[in-house]
């Protein structure tokens, strides 16, 4: 993986992980060639760089790609999306890299969420009942 100096959760272990001797690779980015460290660990030695649980996949490092899923119509049906393309890109990837559909709800949620709607019209009706 390689990293600059911006992605860290943690600035102490960056300016740890920068003091040492790193490998580095030039790279064409938006903003022109960077120089990134290569973590040879990957993405795990990079969360336990930055203090995280390394022990079970987990796909959430900022919550950016969490906090981009959203609810939508797409011909009356209500639906699951991301609201940027690079959080859907980011999501095709994992679901590759596992080789395992990841962000569709499965049966159980589905349930849980049906309930969930059915619980809340009911109070909504009871309430107006009461109001009147």
């Amino acid at each position: 993986m390689l990293i600059g100096g911006s992605g860290w959760l943690n600035a102490g272990a960056a300016k740890a992980f920068f003091k040492k001797k790193q490998e580095w690779r030039k790279v064409n980015t938006k903003k022109g060639k960077q120089s990134l460290a290569l973590i040879e660990g990957g993405y795990k030695e990079f969360r336990q760089l930055n203090g995280l649980k390394t022990d079970f996949v987990n796909l959430e490092f900022k919550t950016d790609l969490r906090f981009s899923i959203i609810v939508g119509d797409f011909n009356g049906e209500k639906v699951l999306g991301f609201n940027s393309e690079i959080q859907h890109l980011k999501s095709k990837g994992l679901e590759k890299h596992f080789k395992k559909v990841i962000f569709e709800p499965t049966q159980e949620e589905i349930e849980i969420a049906q309930e969930a709607y059915l619980d809340y019209i009911r109070e909504q009706v009871q309430e107006t009942f009461n109001s009147w």
